[in-house]
């Protein structure tokens, strides 16, 4: 079965699913908690504008905070009422478009992760009929919110993780792994914001919403100041690589070129987003020694432009220059090793890492597809028949990486062997 009809069946699934769990559920909504459900909605929808956009193009969602308020405060149908609604309402003032299943899709998914979650909340712990009334919790309650707010985190990112990985054909197992490490504190910030404005509903009524608001503010504040200072540190690196390549015509974005190709290839490994961005800038950097140094005024590609024994003055040079810097000095070591020799017996992860043995194939392949000698440049089909036939020195996964990234650009032909 081939991916894209992997993604059809996949999302055939949620939309069956979650559609017949609505029409189960949905009629038994009760209209004296109309106003309420109204005001909920209201919070998830105005929450809603508080998403948190990362650099990979994925969302960072905290309406979870007020979806697990309208669980506990709510009947279970007024609750996925007040979800719903808002899933809608912010997919049609985005205009968003979904490939499969249109509006429906997200509405099924978020029907499925409230659900999911909600089914801990049953009224024999807790007493969520009648907002307003107290709610006084148990250990055993306490246990039961606890593991509706983990259902809910985990829930919401598998049915994510598992369409990206589809969609871009991604191993999903590393893939989800790396976003419940990377997605857990933004969860772990929302969703006790949710239980605490459901506890203080009673004393403070429909102000709880608006207090309880200003600590998700600060979390999304504090991520976008976050994602603004790495790009500035980002933007530095560049620049940082830009200043190697002067003088040499035939190199000028060549560290932008292997970075994105590392990325392309770390994402087959399915790196989170994390150690995307790091090997990003180890390999923006893998160059940086040769500041200063004589330049190769033929373009002939060296060997030690390859794999070498010892690691090379330039990449020696480079990690001690990274090492005077705070914020470069975790990619020091990844710089340091980005010549070496593969030997799978030899070495540990620490002493010759992943990324390093990513960043040395993508550096080999743009050296063979953009040296200054014409006559030396290779095709995609060329180069990547010549690095095979070096995998004794390379690192195999490496350049099985490196294939699959070139047949989904659709750069090489075939990639058997």
């Amino acid at each position: 079965m081939k991916f894209s009809s992997k993604l059809a069946v996949f999302k055939v699934i949620i939309l069956t699913s979650g559609i017949s769990l609505a029409l189960v559920t949905l009629p038994r909504f009760e209209s004296r908690f109309l106003f309420s459900t109204f005001i909920i909605f209201l919070a998830i929808l105005t929450v809603r504008a508080l998403d948190i956009r990362l650099p990979d193009g994925e969302k960072a969602k905290l309406d979870s905070s007020y979806s697990i308020t309208a669980l506990l405060l709510l009947p279970l149908a007024n609750a996925l009422a007040a979800i719903l609604a808002a899933t809608l309402a912010w997919d049609l003032y985005q205009q968003k478009r979904v490939d499969l299943g249109g509006p429906l899709y997200n509405l099924s998914r978020a029907t499925i992760v409230a659900l999911s979650s909600g089914m801990w909340l049953s009224s024999q712990y807790l007493l969520p009929h009648k907002p307003g009334f107290s709610i006084n919790f148990t250990s055993g309650q306490i246990v039961l919110v606890f593991f509706a707010g983990l259902t809910y985190f985990l829930m919401d990112l598998l049915l994510r993780e598992v369409e990206r990985s589809l969609r871009k054909k991604l191993p999903t197992i590393p893939l989800l792994s790396g976003s419940i490490r990377f997605f857990a504190p933004i969860y772990l910030s929302a969703i006790p914001v949710g239980v605490l404005t459901a506890i203080m509903f009673e004393p403070m009524s429909y102000y709880s919403l608006v207090i309880f608001a200003l600590p998700l503010v600060i979390v999304h504040y504090s991520f976008v100041l976050l994602l603004d200072i790495k790009g500035t540190y980002k933007n530095t690196i560049i620049a940082l690589t830009r200043a190697v390549e002067l003088g040499e015509p035939n190199q000028l974005s060549h560290g932008e070129r292997v970075a994105q190709l590392a990325v392309d290839m770390a994402r087959e490994l399915g790196y989170n987003s994390r150690r995307l961005e790091s090997i990003s800038f180890a390999a923006l950097l893998h160059d940086i020694g040769k500041i200063g140094s004589e330049k190769e005024e033929t373009g002939e590609l060296k060997e030690e432009d390859v794999v070498t024994e010892q690691d090379p003055p330039h990449a020696v040079s480079g990690a001690n220059i990274l090492r005077q810097v705070n914020f470069l000095r975790p990619y020091a070591h990844v710089v340091a090793k980005h010549h070496l020799i593969y030997n799978p017996n030899g070495f540990t992860e620490w002493q010759h890492p992943m990324d390093a043995r990513l960043i040395a194939v993508a550096n080999y392949y743009d050296c063979l597809t953009t040296t200054k000698i014409v006559d030396q440049r290779l095709t995609p089909n060329q180069a990547l028949a010549k690095i095979k036939k070096r995998a004794g020195d390379l690192d195999p996964k490496a350049i099985r990486c490196l294939a699959s990234v070139l047949k989904k650009q659709e750069k090489i032909i075939d990639v058997r062997g």
